[in-house]
């Protein structure tokens, strides 16, 4: 049976930018993977007031689902943060609520879906069901979720203003132009592939190969820098949204060194050369791979972490999770060595 193409759109805004820089500011401890690093964060932080930061614990902290809010402007973007902000306002506490608890990065049975909603409008019996079912694989964010529910959806909405609003006047107005550009233009070289093979691009984009089959009617693509080199992803119903890094400077010998070296530090372990040979033959799922390499999982995940931070490897989202050597593996080794020698030292 002939399966319909799934729809693939690229989109740049600085609304998008701003929910994930909070987002990374928010995961403190994860920062030495990203480029911005810890300085960047404290940095931000100098310039965060008690309020912002107290909003943004009083949201989830390191589990903040704050990124959610990424699906209404992908489905009616705003022109520009203060008209988007005018719109959550618009928004009622429930809605604000469904949002900051992460109820649309799923699809549940209706009796489940029933039992959150009843919790977000205050249910108390329904509150540590509906936190479970919301935590799904990450039974860490449970008690987080617990206390979301059990804090009135007007006092959300509140918290979410201020800390949006904060941060866009404190962290985000100054910058904004800068970012404004590059995502832009980023944006623009992303869409001009559109038209050849808009899985392809997915796949060059964000190192993941995404199955039809799945639930999603959308793919949007949405250039960042603060996530460097990561993938962000967000599930909004039946939207998929990739945050991917846009394109690092070519002319510039020190974002080139940064990326050289990232790619040869992945080469430059023993277990991870065995990974990429053994998935050098085959797309195997983590335990596969766990079994072929005799690592234990959490050695061979962080491994393959840093192996897909530097696009050596891919994710193949099928019905099981599967990880594959990219097909572009020579050029992403060997492009950026030749155009780091062929640099002047004087470049910026």
């Amino acid at each position: 049976m002939k399966t319909n193409p799934v729809r693939v759109d690229v989109d740049a805004s600085p609304i998008y930018e701003l929910l994930l820089q909070i987002l990374v500011f928010a995961g403190l401890e994860n920062l030495d993977t990203f480029d911005v690093g810890r300085e960047w964060a404290e940095n931000q932080r100098r310039r965060c007031s008690p309020r912002l930061l107290a909003a943004l614990e009083r949201l989830g902290g390191a589990f903040t689902n704050v990124d959610q809010l990424m699906g209404l402007q992908a489905v009616q973007p705003s022109p520009s943060v203060p008209a988007f902000l005018h719109r959550l306002e618009q928004l009622t506490p429930h809605e604000i609520a469904l949002h900051v608890t992460g109820f649309y990065s799923d699809i549940y049975p209706e009796d489940v879906a029933a039992t959150i909603m009843a919790a977000v409008s205050g249910s108390r019996t329904a509150r540590r069901p509906a936190a479970r079912a919301l935590a799904t694989s990450m039974p860490e964010r449970e008690a987080t979720l617990a206390k979301l529910l059990a804090t009135p959806p007007g006092d959300l909405k509140d918290l979410t203003l201020e800390l949006m609003s904060e941060w866009y006047e404190r962290v985000f107005v100054t910058d904004e132009p800068a970012v404004r550009n590059v995502l832009a233009a980023d944006a623009r070289a992303k869409r001009n592939l559109l038209g050849t093979d808009p899985e392809r691009l997915v796949l060059i984009a964000t190192g993941i190969k995404y199955s039809r089959r799945g639930r999603f009617t959308k793919f949007l693509l949405v250039p960042t820098l603060v996530m460097r080199p990561w993938v962000g992803v967000v599930h909004y119903k039946r939207m998929c949204i990739y945050a991917y890094p846009v394109t690092e400077d070519p002319t510039s010998i020190e974002t080139a060194r940064r990326g050289l070296a990232r790619t040869y530090q992945a080469l430059g372990d023993e277990v991870r050369l065995r990974i990429v040979k053994v998935l050098a033959d085959d797309a195997l799922t983590l335990v596969e791979l766990c079994r072929r390499i005799e690592q234990p999982e959490p050695v061979v995940r962080a491994h393959i972490a840093v192996l897909r931070a530097s696009r050596i490897v891919q994710i193949n989202c099928d019905e099981f999770i599967t990880y594959q050597l990219r097909g572009d593996i020579m050029r992403v080794i060997g492009q950026p060595l030749q155009s780091y020698l062929r640099l002047s030292p004087t470049a910026t």
